[in-house]
C-alpha cells in the first residue's frame, strides 16, 4: 500500500452525491426475501405446536402489527437500518458525503493530490500540519485510506463501513429460515420447545 510523508499545502472540502453501497444494495434485496419467509416460518413453526387456527391467528396479528408500524416498503427499510446501525449513516451513499480534496508537499519538493472521503473519527487535517498518509492511486490522485497527524499525533481515519456485515447477517438470517422451512431443525428444535412448555402446560 503506497505511504506518503509531507506537508499539507492547501486544502478544501465539499459534499458529493454518494455512490451506490453493492453491499447495502443486495441486503436490502435479501431483506424483501426474508420478508416473504417469515410470515410463512411463522405459520409453520406455530402450526406444528399449537395448530392452524393459532397459527391462522398469529399470522393475522403479525400484519396488524406490520400495518400498523411498518415498514411497509423497502424505501424505509433504508432509515430502519441507519437507526439500528448508527455508524453506517457515514456509509450510506444515497446521501451526500464529505470530500477532503487536499494538496501534500513532500520533502523533495513533490506535491500529491489527495482525496479523503467521509466523515473522520477525530479532528481534520489543516493546511500546514505534517502528515503520513497511506492508501492508493487512482486516476493520478491518493485515494486516502488511513494516516496520521505528525503535528497533533492525531490519527486520520474514516468512519467504518459495516455495510459488508450487514450483509453477511442479512445472508446468514435469510439462510435460517430458509434451512427451518425445509425441515433442517425439526428434530432437535421441537422436542426442546416441548421440554420447555411442558412444565407449564401441565399446570394449565
Amino acid at each position: 500500500m503506497p505511504s506518503i510523508t509531507g506537508r499539507i499545502a492547501r486544502m478544501r472540502t465539499y459534499e458529493e452525491e454518494g455512490r451506490t453501497d453493492w453491499a447495502l444494495a443486495l441486503s436490502k434485496i435479501f431483506w424483501f426475501f426474508i420478508c416473504l419467509a417469515a410470515p410463512f416460518s411463522l405459520f409453520r413453526f406455530l402450526n406444528d405446536l399449537f395448530g392452524t387456527f393459532i397459527a391462522s391467528g398469529g399470522i393475522l396479528l403479525l400484519l396488524l402489527i406490520v400495518r400498523l408500524n411498518g415498514p411497509m416498503n423497502l424505501v424505509l427499510l433504508d432509515e430502519l437500518l441507519v437507526r439500528i446501525f448508527p455508524e453506517l449513516r457515514s456509509a450510506y451513499r444515497f446521501g451526500r458525503i464529505r470530500v477532503y480534496d487536499f494538496r501534500v508537499t513532500r520533502d523533495n519538493g513533490e506535491e500529491v493530490s489527495c482525496l479523503l472521503r467521509g466523515e473522520l473519527r477525530g479532528s481534520a487535517p489543516m493546511p500546514g500540519d505534517s502528515v503520513t498518509l497511506n492508501g492508493y492511486y487512482r486516476f493520478g490522485s491518493l485515494r486516502v485510506t488511513n494516516g496520521r497527524n505528525e503535528a497533533t499525533r492525531a490519527l486520520i481515519l474514516p468512519r467504518p463501513n459495516y455495510s459488508g456485515w450487514i450483509l453477511v447477517g442479512t445472508m446468514l438470517l435469510l439462510a435460517l429460515f430458509v434451512l427451518y422451512l425445509d425441515g433442517m431443525f425439526d428434530e432437535w428444535l421441537y422436542p426442546l420447545i416441548v421440554s420447555w412448555l411442558e412444565p407449564w402446560l401441565n399446570e394449565l
